[in-house]
């Protein structure tokens, strides 16, 4: 099973551990009287961040997702075995790895590392 999807394309293993975090979103205002007013806007906003090692052909596609104003991610959840899916947004850091440019058929190595936030 496919731990997590892009746009349908199931991306490859990461490095090390996907990291999921969900956050509450909230507003704070100060009141006429001085004290703090919170208001929670959503419960759980889903960050999803991991490092990839990939061939130029997989960074050419990682640019495409995040070049795009937004991409559909859907991740498995195998405690409930559940694929859930969220609107994104793709940002990503990439470095190409020394002496990797000239490797046959990959057009060279590059680490990544994605960060997705959900809309």
């Amino acid at each position: 099973m496919d731990i997590i999807r892009v746009n349908g394309t199931a991306l490859p293993e990461p490095d090390g551990e996907l990291k999921i975090k969900a956050e509450k979103v909230k507003t704070e205002t100060e009141t006429e009287a001085g004290t703090t007013q919170i208001i929670i806007v959503r419960n759980s906003k889903l960050t999803v961040s991991a490092t990839f090692t990939l061939t130029g052909v997989w960074v050419e596609r990682f640019r495409g997702y995040r070049d795009a104003d937004y991409v559909t991610v859907s991740i498995y959840y195998p405690k409930s075995d559940v694929m859930s899916d969220y609107t994104m947004q793709f940002e990503m850091e990439e470095s190409l790895i020394k002496d990797t440019r000239k490797a046959e058929h990959t057009n060279g190595i590059y680490s990544v590392s994605v960060t997705l936030t959900e809309f």
